[in-house]
């Protein structure tokens, strides 16, 4: 038999080398905890008892691994019917955050809300907002969606689209 000569191993070293190297980054890249800022707005049903609602909402996120966290969000309740402002919200919290691959786990250590706020406290309870409620422990789905974007899932319909700094 013929062995192949010591170009063709020295090759072939190289590329499992490479490929194991790429894969490695790959994976360590997706193990690093994020600092995110997220800003956007969106729109999610309410279920209330009378009538259909809808909660227009602005969102800030600010995600630092190893601190304090938090997230702002000012909302108004629209009528699904006559389209017409009936009520506001105005909601801040903070929180400490953890990543477990692609789960960021969420402890709320305190929230707020402004003085002015005009809402049903049955509208806000049923949005399921529970980063407001303090002493929560929450977990949501996040995920790559380019070399800087992320998207987290809060598990009700609502997604926010996240860029690191």
């Amino acid at each position: 038999m013929v062995s192949p000569p010591a170009s063709f191993w020295w090759s072939l070293l190289f590329i499992v080398v490479g490929l194991s190297g790429v894969l490695l980054g790959e994976f360590v890249r997706e193990q690093v905890s994020r600092d995110l800022w997220c800003e956007g707005e969106g729109a999610h049903e309410v279920l209330a008892k009378t009538r259909a609602l809808w909660l227009m909402a602005r969102y800030r996120l600010d995600l630092k691994p190893g601190g304090l966290s938090g997230i702002g969000l000012s909302g108004r309740f629209i009528d699904g019917d006559t389209r017409e402002e009936i009520g506001e919200i105005h909601r801040q919290s903070v929180f400490r955050m953890d990543q477990n691959n692609s789960r960021l786990h969420i402890d709320v250590v305190g929230s707020n809300k402004s003085d002015t706020e005009g809402s049903s406290p049955e509208w806000f309870n049923s949005l399921g907002m529970f980063i407001f409620q303090p002493k929560s422990d929450l977990s949501f789905k996040i995920q790559s969606v380019g070399s800087t974007r992320y998207l987290i899932d809060d598990g009700s319909g609502f997604f926010m689209l996240c860029t690191r700094r």
